[in-house]
């Protein structure tokens, strides 16, 4: 009887989550550190009339992806507010390379690189030697702010999965929860009720 009904908490749990993440709403952000160039690889999955809606409200017109001049400058300028990495205690914030988007039906993947305060402090040294020593950081202390999208779909919440060489670190972004605290997925696991014996 218990196994019974910790299947049916289980699948009533799922099915709530479910329907309070609508495809619709969640964001993917894959992130990955690049220990050679010291900055963070980003991949940002986005509903596409989401971020359309975004920029429209930002600039006051229409702004459509495939046709609006200097749509990757808007963009940019976007990520730079809503988007952050944060390592460990820095409270400046890190600059965004843009690489590029791709469209698909009805999302659009943006591509770009976050350099966090350190590593521009780090490359504009004049010391060889500074430049080549590899940056350290905790990655277990590493915050990820994602609020894209949020202003016009609230409803929107943001997976993070970070890479950092072989440890990998997932958390949720949300309007309740703009900074995610990341863990790895057995510690998420673990926060899970133990339901059957």
């Amino acid at each position: 009887m218990m196994f019974r009904f910790g299947t049916i908490f289980v699948a009533g749990l799922i099915a709530s989550q479910m329907a309070e993440a609508h495809p619709l709403h969640s964001q993917v952000t894959e992130i990955e550190w690049n220990g050679d160039s010291h900055r963070f690889e980003v991949a940002m999955k986005l509903d596409a009339a989401a971020i359309e809606d975004a920029l429209s409200l930002r600039v006051g017109g229409r702004v459509r992806l495939e046709s609006t001049e200097s749509v990757h400058k808007l963009v940019v300028d976007y990520l730079a507010d809503t988007f952050e990495i944060q390592i460990s205690d820095t409270s400046t914030t890190g600059t965004v390379t843009w690489h590029g988007l791709e469209l698909e039906l009805h999302s659009v993947w943006l591509y770009f690189e976050y350099s966090p305060p350190f590593s521009s402090a780090k490359r504009s040294r004049q010391d060889v030697a500074d430049v080549s020593t590899e940056i350290e950081f905790v990655p277990t202390q590493v915050r990820v702010r994602n609020n894209c999208v949020v202003d016009v779909r609230p409803q929107t919440s943001h997976f993070i999965d970070l890479r950092c060489g072989d440890l990998r670190l997932q958390g949720h972004c949300s309007r309740g929860t703009p900074w995610a605290p990341l863990q790895t997925r057995r510690s998420a696991m673990k926060q899970l009720p133990q339901l059957v014996d």
